[in-house]
């Protein structure tokens, strides 16, 4: 039962990997035996230790060379995991297409990307292979003031959807990681606002918001053997958010 949970010797890329759940999940992997490297926009003390490599997931001639830097150093890929995204709160009357386009091309787009060159790389290799897309309870559920990311990770769940039909039959596995309100980054406005701080966390049924090790449990399992039976589906770690009802 221990190998069925392994990842050791996996090698698994993780593309936002410089804080929050993604540095926790790089850094767990590794400390499980997997080889991981990070791709994000900048490199800073949060992954040192880590191997990394730069890429601007607004640019697909950014994207393109980076996804080459990690194929040319690995035979195989084993595991994704697409951690990279951006928020951008306003009112949908004022929304800017700027902060709509960004926060498309960095949550939807450059995901899509990713999957697309890594994916064809899993299936040549005829090997059996996983890919986790980290999505949002904001994929589930309408949310204030955010439209662009509510499309976005709406989209993406959707996305990984339509990947599970096209690549089951090639042994590729592709499943979302939806988190729910977790203290990070992202989230550092509603966490230091008391008020919100703990509205948010009523609405959970384990009372609390989640912490980014929390999540690397859930990513392992979904890159290990142990969910070789499991593709297209939405592995939901938010506490109890989306099931609570009074």
């Amino acid at each position: 039962m221990t190998a069925l949970f392994s990842v050791e010797a996996k090698n698994i890329v993780i593309t936002g990997g410089n804080g929050g759940i993604g540095s926790a999940i790089a850094f767990g992997l590794v400390e499980l035996g997997a080889n991981v490297i990070v791709m994000d926009c900048q490199h800073s003390g949060v992954c040192n230790g880590l191997d990394f490599v730069p890429v601007d997931f607004l640019r697909q001639e950014s994207i393109d060379p980076a996804i080459a830097s990690v194929t040319d150093r690995w035979s195989a890929v084993h595991g994704l995991v697409n951690c990279a995204g951006v928020t951008k709160s306003n009112s949908p009357a004022t929304y800017s297409n700027l902060d709509w386009d960004e926060t498309m091309d960095v949550n939807l787009k450059s995901v899509f990307l990713v999957c697309r060159a890594f994916g064809r790389k899993m299936i040549e290799q005829k090997d059996s292979a996983s890919i986790v897309n980290v999505t949002s309870i904001g994929g589930h559920r309408g949310f204030p003031n955010n439209p662009a990311y509510v499309a976005s990770k709406g989209g993406l769940r959707q996305l990984t959807k339509a990947l599970s039909v096209d690549w089951g039959k090639y042994g590729v596995r592709v499943n979302n990681l939806v988190p729910g309100y977790t203290n990070t980054n992202m989230n550092k406005k509603s966490w230091e606002d008391r008020s919100d701080r703990q509205e948010r966390e009523s609405r959970a049924s384990l009372g609390r918001w989640g912490r980014p090790v929390e999540f690397v449990g859930p990513a392992a399992f979904l890159l290990s053997e142990a969910s070789s039976f499991v593709t297209g589906s939405d592995l939901v770690v938010d506490g109890g958010w989306l099931s609570k009802g009074l």
